[in-house]
């Protein structure tokens, strides 16, 4: 989130910051993807596993994505912070749904403190005005939280038989195409050459610290703990872009973001400690 205000002010638009960021990225999962496809670790998944892998890519890395930074063009940041954190409890509804995973009593009350520290840390932001069309916004960002929660509950079931590894590096790789191809219907490919340089470097810090990195221990985290978990844990990204706006964009940060900052980090804490006593008890 810093990265891409930073980006903006620069003159960058969201779908040339999206692309940048994979493209940027790209070489890195290219790179890892043959190194491990040269040792004994060599995995070829079947046709299904392929068609899973195209559409999770589809669904958790190019739609999710694109539909949470159209949304911003109608919506106050603030909003779209407290929209897309009801991921969690979508994420934890769906697998009920879908593959009858029980829900515990810790990951609700989770969901529900991270939920409340996320609403008093934005609520009083003057971000919280000016959007130009709310309805639209809303709707934009609430279908990526549903698309993203799609990839978190379906990823989770595959990287039981697919290799951590492997599955980050092919699922970034052919988001990577579906970028592109967008972008390329939407704009002439010299568009994406004429920003200031720094956006080139913001693009290439995404690519590092918010996406190489962050992805392959998003798919490390889902295999170990569950697509629920994972996405609860995910409530401490809103709070950690408030304390990095206010060192590095000059933001002010308030007492009530203090108050909803300690409730989101007492909510993971509350969620960790009670995991682990439950895995404690199963061995």
């Amino acid at each position: 989130m810093i990265l891409i205000k930073l980006a903006f002010r620069y003159g960058a638009d969201t779908i040339s910051i999206l692309l940048l960021r994979l493209v940027f990225a790209f070489p890195f999962y290219c790179l890892i993807l043959v190194f491990v496809q040269n040792t004994k670790h060599r995995y070829w998944p079947e046709r299904p596993t392929w068609f899973w892998l195209v559409f999770l890519s589809f669904s958790g890395f190019y739609l999710a994505s694109f539909l949470d930074f159209y949304g911003l063009n109608f919506l106050p940041a603030g909003i779209e912070r407290i929209i897309i954190f009801s991921t969690p409890a979508m994420v934890l509804l769906l697998s009920f749904l879908i593959y009858q995973t029980r829900i515990t009593r810790a990951q609700i009350l989770s969901v529900i403190i991270c939920y409340v520290g996320i609403v008093i840390a934005f609520v009083n932001q003057d971000a919280l005005s000016g959007g130009s069309n709310m309805i639209l916004g809303a709707a934009l960002v609430l279908a990526s939280a549903f698309s993203y929660s799609l990839y978190l509950i379906f990823s989770e079931k595959l990287l039981q038989s697919i290799p951590t590894i492997f599955f980050t590096c092919i699922v970034m790789i052919i988001s990577t195409f579906f970028v592109l191809g967008h972008y390329l219907v939407a704009y002439d490919i010299n568009h994406i050459f004429s920003f200031n340089t720094n956006v080139y470097w913001c693009g290439i810090a995404m690519a590092i610290f918010a996406t190489v990195l962050p992805t392959f221990m998003m798919s490390e985290g889902i295999k170990r703990i569950g697509a629920g978990n994972t996405a609860i844990f995910g409530g401490i990204g809103p709070i950690s872009a408030i304390f990095l706006a206010a060192i590095f964009l000059d933001e002010h940060f308030s007492f009530l973001q203090y108050v909803g900052s300690g409730l989101v980090l007492y909510a993971v804490y509350y969620l960790s400690v009670n995991t682990r006593k439950q895995k404690n008890k199963t061995t």
